[in-house]
């Protein structure tokens, strides 16, 4: 049987479900570089043979863990957010989301420094950063926003959405370098970026 084919069964589903599960918590802590398939087999509790059927190298894996996570997340945020009646709730409700990502799952966020590693991997195609993608969400909402008088703003909704997004992974990356261990330091300057936000988009 193909690897393939056992990954289409029910077990093999749930069995790489769970490899991906647990090499993102694996990834996110000790990132690519530092991260060796043995780490992964050990926190799995799976046999070597088991992990490397589905995922025959660390890239591979990384690579799964990052569009496996990406798409999750993407499709979470989209059901929670686009439902919101406004496009000012729903940038808000947007911020809000991925505050609460990133506090309750440290993988969350993670893959996007994931995804960056991998793409300095020679000879290996990482395709494009789930920023993008967290881009292309925020400036939809800002669109429909502008369009309907909601929001006001110099620019494209493009560039207005990569400063905001760019903004938050900023805001990440120096709060993990000056306070690593204070979740509440990140929350409320994200809580005080959102703020700043709300005052410069929304139309009074």
């Amino acid at each position: 049987m193909e690897a393939s084919d056992a990954g289409s069964t029910p077990k093999g589903q749930a069995t790489r479900h769970e490899i991906l599960r647990v090499a993102a918590g694996v990834f996110a802590s000790k990132g690519f570089d530092q991260t060796r398939m043995d780490d992964i087999i050990r926190a799995v509790g799976l046999t070597k043979g088991a992990i490397y059927f589905h995922f025959p190298s660390k890239v591979q894996l990384a690579q799964a863990v990052v569009d496996e996570q990406k798409s999750r997340w993407l499709r979470l945020a989209e059901e929670q957010i686009l439902s919101l009646d406004s496009p000012a709730q729903q940038l808000r409700g947007l911020g809000d989301f991925m505050i609460k990502a990133v506090l309750s799952d440290a993988s969350a966020w993670g893959i996007v420094h994931l995804a960056n590693q991998l793409a300095s991997v020679k000879g290996h195609h990482a395709g494009p950063s789930p920023l993008a993608a967290w881009v292309d969400l925020v400036s939809g909402i800002l669109h429909r926003g502008r369009a309907t008088g909601v929001f006001t703003f110099p620019g494209n909704p493009t560039d207005v959405a990569t400063l905001i997004i760019a903004a938050f992974d900023g805001l990440k990356s120096v709060t993990n370098a000056l306070d690593p261990a204070d979740a509440e330091a990140f929350e409320r300057r994200a809580e005080l970026l959102l703020d700043l936000f709300d005052q410069q988009l929304i139309t009074k």
